[in-house]
């Protein structure tokens, strides 16, 4: 950790009791330059956790900045980033009711649906297909 953060932030490593994790927290913070569609932050969401995470992320397509999450738009920025967990810890109205919200996003994101949406993605292609 960069010195002086030792007195804010705690390293939890490896952990297998990620249900007591999640209880203690918030949020969950993806600041992902590169992320075609992580999983963490509706595992996170479905502990009502709110995510913040970069727009360049593939979830931040599902997801409705202030909300159901805070999505940052520039993930190099350190100030952005900064700012919107503040924005969490100040405003608990806000948070609890983003909270919820993403709680029920992320009840919705079901592999059945997943699964559901590729096979029309396919069926539209290879129908399109044929018909040129």
């Amino acid at each position: 950790l960069r010195p002086g953060l030792q007195k804010h932030v705690v390293y939890l490593g490896f952990r297998k009791d990620m249900e007591q994790v999640y209880a203690q927290a918030d949020a969950i913070v993806l600041p992902s330059r590169i992320e075609p569609f992580g999983m963490a932050p509706i595992q996170g969401m479905l502990h009502g956790l709110v995510p913040i995470v970069s727009s360049v992320s593939g979830v931040a397509e599902l997801l409705k900045d202030g909300e159901n999450a805070l999505i940052l738009n520039n993930h190099l920025d350190a100030h952005e980033l900064a700012a919107l967990m503040a924005k969490l810890m100040n405003e608990r109205a806000l948070t609890s009711s983003m909270q919820e919200k993403a709680k029920t996003t992320a009840a919705a994101l079901t592999w059945d649906k997943a699964v559901e949406a590729n096979i029309r993605a396919y069926y539209h292609v290879l129908t399109a297909k044929k018909r040129t």
